[in-house]
């Protein structure tokens, strides 16, 4: 339990200075969300993972490993500004979820992700996918609103 509390302030002091720092760089694309308009149940994607984890199933310590590894070269993309560098983490962050738990992106957020790639330095779904929240780093800061209204009206074709 000692390391579990020690992990987990490790980890809120990193997610703190990591805000705090991408707040400061104005040089960087910064992170935008959007709701995606679908509904999710999370807690059957996270119960398949943790019981995977549980079970010490090889591709799933395996793939937390490289997501630990990648949220720190995370940090640092955001650190010296790098947008491009923290699009291709977040890219290979969703990749590595939807390997963790196969159906973490419905079709309807595939085909979201897919009508702007061209537009994004990388795309991935909050928490534990199936729908919710979709956060974007976009190549040019005057392209968000812009974005914000296609996913609007994909967002609300419910």
């Amino acid at each position: 339990t000692d390391y579990r509390r020690r992990s987990r302030g490790v980890a809120a002091t990193r997610q703190r200075n990591i805000r705090q720092h991408a707040v400061k760089t104005s040089k960087t694309v910064l992170p935008n969300e959007v709701a995606t308009g679908t509904a999710r149940l999370a807690k059957d994607l996270l119960e398949r993972v943790l019981k995977g984890w549980r079970d010490r199933a090889p591709g799933v310590v395996d793939t937390v490993a490289a997501l630990v590894r990648g949220a720190d070269r995370a940090a640092t993309a955001i650190a010296n500004g790098d947008a491009v560098a923290l699009g291709e983490e977040l890219d290979a962050y969703w990749v590595l979820k939807q390997k963790m738990a196969a159906g973490a992106e419905p079709d309807r957020v595939r085909a979201m992700i897919e009508s702007v790639r061209d537009r994004v330095h990388g795309a991935a779904l909050c928490g534990a996918g199936g729908g919710g929240f979709l956060v974007l780093i976009a190549k040019a800061a005057d392209d968000v609103p812009s974005l914000r209204a296609a996913f609007g009206t994909l967002a609300c074709d419910a």
